[in-house]
């Protein structure tokens, strides 16, 4: 499409005065504004339209003008919002204030051995937690990768980690729901709830995520979801209607992915309510399998299949009456063998496969596919980042490796 000029309401604005351009040459402030023909220098928006350049938010309409006098079209401004959103999303990323403006690569990759095949890590943003399938909830340093200490299980194995309220979370293989403080000695995790207070059979894949009072906990293996209120004793069963292979918590609602392949938007129950209800149902347009979902605060990724694989983007939406939540990308993931975890950086989403260890790499912003490359995993069962590093757990190895 061809580039236009921007609204001043869609810019940054600095008053600059001397202003290098994309072919490395120096317009000083004389009587146009920088290289454009059509626009004075005593414009009063001649600093905005020079930021929105030299940024790539605008090229102009050719080398020398700027047509400043010509409507923007819809398809137009929605160019420069989503380039204006790549620009506020890179200077707002943790990776960018550390100086790694560089995307992961195959040669970036540190491995370090964990002693145990790994069901999923979670990380607190100064520490990852490694579920590992030996019962062992391993904790271990972001920073420089030395292991902590290690907390167990009294039966059963992990499936999923969380990191809720100060507290470690952990749903078992069997259905059940454990937890620990993390800042007490190591030791046996508490089991809160077995099998039969859940109402949640073992043998599936686990579902785990937390809306800032409750705790939710679903497995593959049957339709219930168990809502555990944290504050207050006790807990309830949800009936979805069919089996759960996956949940996350976009901020106002939790989704439920089912496999029926309907995607629930669920209320978040009151205090002493009986349960959550069913405030829109979405359905994906073919077969799904169990996944760990992701929301990047925009969309929610949601990665399925076998091979290929197959890649939907839902975006959610509060106002029903006005627009209604919406799947924005439908795509197959390329080399990602049962792609079913996903991970957010602040910038890039990273989403691996359960039967190898080739991971994909996204842009958020526009989901468009960077690169896949070998994790040097056997099968990727977790991701974790905390804004700086991707950190790959591997689910038939010992070890994991940090990108």
């Amino acid at each position: 499409m061809p580039n236009r000029r921007c609204l001043p309401w869609l810019l940054g604005a600095a008053l600059v005065m001397i202003l290098p351009t994309r072919t490395g040459r120096v317009f000083a402030q004389g009587a146009i504004c920088g290289q454009f023909t059509d626009v004075p220098s005593s414009s009063a928006l001649c600093p905005y339209i020079l930021q929105a350049f030299i940024s790539n938010i605008t090229q102009g309409t050719s080398p020398t003008t700027f047509n400043p006098g010509d409507p923007v079209t819809r398809d137009q401004a929605a160019t420069f919002l989503t380039r204006t959103m790549d620009l506020t999303l890179h200077r707002g990323t943790v990776r960018a204030a550390m100086g790694k403006t560089w995307a992961p690569s195959p040669i970036s990759g540190i491995a370090t051995d964990v002693g145990s095949q790994v069901n999923d890590v979670v990380t607190d943003g100064t520490y990852l937690w490694f579920g590992r399938i030996d019962g062992t909830i391993l904790k271990v340093n972001v920073a420089d990768r030395r292991t902590l200490e290690g907390w167990t299980l009294t039966s059963g194995a992990p499936k999923k980690l969380g990191i809720f309220g100060g507290q470690v979370w952990i749903a078992d293989d069997q259905g059940r729901l454990h937890s620990f403080n993390p800042t007490n000695s190591p030791g046996a995790a508490t089991m809160l709830f077995n099998a039969s207070a859940t109402g949640l059979t073992g043998g599936g894949s686990a579902s785990l995520a937390f809306d800032g009072t409750n705790v939710w906990l679903a497995s593959s293996g049957g339709p219930k979801i168990f809502i555990y209120p944290v504050n207050l004793a006790g807990g309830f069963s949800f009936n979805a209607g069919s089996n759960i292979e996956g949940m996350v918590f976009d901020g106002t609602y939790m989704w439920a992915l089912l496999a029926n392949a309907s995607l629930l938007k669920l209320s978040i129950p009151a205090p002493g309510t009986t349960g959550p209800s069913i405030v829109e149902t979405l359905t994906l347009p073919g077969a799904v399998t169990d996944c760990r979902m992701l929301y990047d605060g925009n969309n929610i990724w949601i990665p399925i299949g076998s091979a290929p694989g197959t890649l939907y983007v839902v975006r959610p939406t509060l106002n029903l009456a006005a627009l209604p939540s919406s799947i924005v990308a439908n795509q197959s993931i390329p080399d990602v063998l049962v792609p079913s975890v996903a991970a957010f950086d602040g910038e890039n989403v990273m989403i691996g496969g359960a039967n190898n260890g080739v991971v994909a790499l996204y842009k958020s912003t526009n989901v468009t596919l960077i690169r896949t490359f070998n994790s040097g995993a056997a099968a990727v069962r977790g991701i974790a980042s905390d804004g700086r590093t991707f950190n790959i757990a591997d689910g038939l190895g010992t070890r994991f490796f940090q990108f």
